[in-house]
């Protein structure tokens, strides 16, 4: 397959597009990478167009404002066709970290919610949660790539070679916000925004960012309420414009056509009068958990005095028990990895300086999640049975076994059947075969 240059091509769907220049987004390097596959941009799209490309119905402005506990400041909502009459208000209200709604928010009849805005009119009041959603129109994902350093066009070409190579479908749009890049796939028809489809929905973007993770996809950025940049727009951090492109050649789906593509990963549906367990914790239990790694890590600390240092072959795991024991008792991780840091330097022989190995082994003891017993400690550290008998609170020594379970109960069968014979009793009755079993002689002498 040969190799293509990404292409921002002029769109070409409505006449008055053809007037206007096309140049490079300003957040986009001069360069451009090639990648396989190629992908053609149609664009940059005007603010109008923007809203016309993913709104059919309400959409609700807001801009950043730090002052607020939220960030933004909801300026208010309006349909695509009052966009279009009113688009100089309202560009200039947005012109400066302006941002808008992606799916599309329930038009309130009556509601107190719909009043006219003081600083446009044609802005009634909206609000922007997810339950005040109308419909769902399209997933997306936020990719920060600016934040590792990365070249938005770059990444950009291996996002869509990574697409290509999984089989899974272009975005139907993608977003130059300054620094970052955004992709939208739009769907084929809208869905309505029940809860359960926008708890779907963010689940999909889960998944759209865990895909993306190694381009600096923003897991914040994955609620059904989520608002972007508008197009045509300044982002203030840098200065820079955002620009809003189509993807030609790709093609539309359904939602659901979207969450079998990319593997969204099935969840547990909570029904109605479903049995839920409100019982507490057993508080001795829960003692006698924390009791039980606390024993062990006194005993580690027995085991270092003994051994004076950690020799080769023991060192790293030593690091990495340690580090398990610290949190097991409930040790703040900070301060679990200072611990064994200082444990690889000073009981370490060679002594470990490497601190990103040792962040490794700490890090890798947070996520272990099997049940750990006191020989599986023994092996990782190499206890030898001298220095289990100088720990006895943490290797119990053995006791004698006890007789096993079947000879005991054979055993009593026997005296239970020499009883019977020797009273000449039937044992049809409960109470008389319990009685027997406890204290047969003195029975035998009461009726005697």
């Amino acid at each position: 397959m040969r190799n293509h240059r990404t292409v921002f091509c002029q769109p070409a769907f409505k006449p008055d597009y053809l007037a206007r220049r096309i140049a490079l987004p300003g957040s986009m390097p001069n360069s451009l990478s090639q990648h396989r596959g190629g992908i053609r941009l149609i664009g940059p799209l005007s603010f109008v167009e923007t809203i016309k490309e993913l709104h059919d119905g309400l959409v609700v402005f807001a801009r950043k404002d730090k002052g607020l506990p939220s960030g933004f400041e909801t300026l208010g909502g309006c349909l695509a066709d009052e966009v279009l009459e009113h688009q100089r208000e309202i560009k200039e209200l947005v012109a400066v970290d302006g941002f808008m709604t992606i799916n599309r928010v329930l038009m309130g009849k009556g509601r107190g919610a719909t009043r006219a805005s003081r600083i446009i009119p044609v802005l009634r009041y909206y609000r922007r949660r997810v339950v005040d959603l109308e419909e769902l129109t399209a997933a997306y994902v936020d990719l920060d790539c600016g934040k590792l350093g990365l070249d938005p066009t770059q990444v950009l070409d291996l996002a869509v070679d990574r697409l290509n190579a999984q089989g899974q479908p272009l975005p139907t749009h993608a977003c130059f916000s300054g620094s970052g890049l955004w992709f939208l796939w739009r769907f084929l028809e809208p869905v309505h925004a029940w809860l359960e489809n926008s708890s779907l929905l963010k689940r999909l973007n889960q998944k759209l960012v865990h895909d993306f993770a190694q381009f600096g996809a923003d897991p914040n950025s994955t609620d059904a309420a989520r608002v972007m940049r508008c197009a045509e727009t300044i982002n203030s951090k840098n200065g820079r414009d955002v620009r809003f492109f189509r993807v030609l050649g790709s093609e539309r789906r359904t939602f659901q056509e979207l969450i079998l593509a990319f593997h969204v990963p099935a969840q547990k549906t909570s029904l109605a009068g479903e049995r839920k367990s409100s019982r507490t914790k057993n508080p001795r239990r829960v003692a006698a958990g924390k009791l039980r790694y606390s024993r062990r890590h006194r005993g580690f600390l027995q085991l270092r005095e003994i051994r004076g240092f950690f020799k080769l072959g023991t060192r790293r795991q030593a690091i990495f028990g340690l580090a398990l024991l610290l949190f097991k008792n409930g040790v703040a991780k900070k301060q679990i990895l200072v611990e064994c840091e200082n444990f690889a330097r000073k009981y370490c022989r060679p002594p470990i300086t490497d601190g990103a190995e040792i962040r490794r082994r700490v890090e890798a003891a947070f996520r272990y999640r099997e049940h750990i017993s006191d020989a599986k400690f023994a092996e990782w550290f190499r206890i030898t049975p001298a220095e289990m008998a100088q720990l006895p609170d943490w290797f119990r020594p053995k006791q004698e076994s006890r007789e096993p379970r079947k000879a005991r109960i054979a055993r009593r069968r026997a005296l239970i059947k020499f009883e019977r014979r020797f009273l000449e009793l039937g044992l049809s009755n409960y109470k008389q075969a319990l009685t027997l079993v406890m204290c047969p002689r003195l029975l035998y002498q009461s009726e005697c």
